[in-house]
């Protein structure tokens, strides 16, 4: 939670934009994993990238499942 509320307060100082990319893999025994990650240029210019959420995702990767699964993340 401490981490949570760190980043919270970081993205609210960020005078810039914040880029958010999603992404969607299978491993080798079929499980499907997917991940929300954010880019962002802080004040001194300096690229981030900062892993926000991961989770397991159950087959049916349908646009529909996928995009309610990020707005869980991004609700969180």
């Amino acid at each position: 939670m401490k981490e949570k509320i760190m980043v919270k307060e970081l993205f609210a100082s960020i005078p810039s934009r914040i880029c958010l990319t999603s992404y969607l893999w299978t491993s080798i025994n079929t499980e499907g994993f997917i991940s929300l990650t954010a880019h962002f240029v802080d004040m001194n210019w300096k690229l981030n990238t900062k892993l926000l959420n991961f989770c397991h995702i159950p087959p049916l990767h349908t646009g529909f499942e996928l995009s309610k699964k990020i707005n869980e993340f991004l609700q969180d």
